[in-house]
């Protein structure tokens, strides 16, 4: 259905904890393909149970989107996406001359391999993973007076 509306220029969908699988990826990314105009385009897809592959589905499906310049993903709570799902991530934002893109993957099992193959396909992506956030020392003489 979202192929018939050729003059979109902007999407944003939310189809967070709906159990998402790559058929449903694919079908959506079908149906995006459609929308010659897009240029800013914000999916939510955190807490399914997505794997690599399903994102490298969706990723074939959905093409190269011309005027795409603005991208966000959000893919938190995917524990099965891994170090493999953060590189069909980078895949897909090599396809696109973007402006601007956010990735959010905290809680996807990504470690530094995926982040920054991330990094190296967009460079100036706005990017959350755990592999980003600082570690936490519980000792007390970790601690440092400011």
């Amino acid at each position: 259905q979202i192929a018939r509306c050729c003059n979109l220029t902007s999407l944003v969908l939310n189809f967070q904890r709906n159990e998402m699988t790559g058929r449903h990826l694919g079908k959506f990314g079908e149906g995006i393909r459609g929308c010659a105009k897009l240029a800013r385009l914000d999916l939510n897809f955190r807490g399914n149970k997505l794997k690599a592959k399903h994102i490298m589905l969706f990723d074939e499906k959905l093409g190269v989107l011309d005027q795409l310049t603005w991208l966000a993903l959000r893919f938190s709570g995917n524990r099965e996406l891994r170090d493999q799902g953060a590189i069909c991530v980078a895949q897909l934002l090599q396809r696109h001359k973007l402006r601007e893109c956010f990735v959010e993957l905290t809680g996807a099992g990504v470690t530094g391999k995926g982040v920054m193959a991330i990094r190296d396909a967009n460079p100036s992506v706005k990017l959350e993973a755990d592999a980003f956030l600082p570690a936490i020392r519980e000792d007390d003489d970790a601690v440092e007076e400011f």
